[in-house]
């Protein structure tokens, strides 16, 4: 009986296995950015169509773009947070995830309560960096 039910969940390992499928978001989109969401703590998602290195460059050209001064830069295990400072010394939190379903995700939030309007200009800012659009400084 034992062995009836270890072989059958290698079975159904083995054909469930054979079902998973690895998407990869295209390179050349015209949409950069997309699935942008706004959560009530403040935090705004959105994926990114592109991998983590040229989310990277996007994110700091974004944050030039945005006229942010740059604190801190650090690897987690699955990404990379940005800490920057804008001119009135409010905390921006940068957190970009490497999934290789979607291509990257981003989590944007400006000081301890969020700013959706902030979090848009620069999800702007970066659609336009990841397309190669020359960034308008902002105001």
């Amino acid at each position: 009986m034992k062995h009836f039910a270890v072989l059958t969940l290698l079975a159904s390992l083995l054909i469930t296995t054979g079902c998973i499928t690895q998407v990869v978001a295209p390179q050349n989109s015209s949409l950069a950015v997309t699935n942008q969401h706004y959560s009530l703590m403040g935090t705004m998602t959105a994926d990114l169509n592109c991998n983590s290195f040229e989310a990277d460059k996007a994110v700091r050209a974004a944050a030039v773009a945005m006229k942010l001064l740059q604190l801190e830069r650090y690897n987690v295990q699955v990404g990379v947070v940005y800490e920057y400072k804008d001119l009135y010394e409010n905390r921006v939190t940068v957190k970009v995830k490497d999934d290789p379903t979607v291509g990257s995700k981003i989590a944007i939030k400006l000081g301890k309560t969020g700013d959706k309007k902030f979090s848009e200009n620069f999800l702007s800012a970066l659609d336009q960096a990841l397309r190669g659009v020359p960034a308008e400084p902002a105001e």
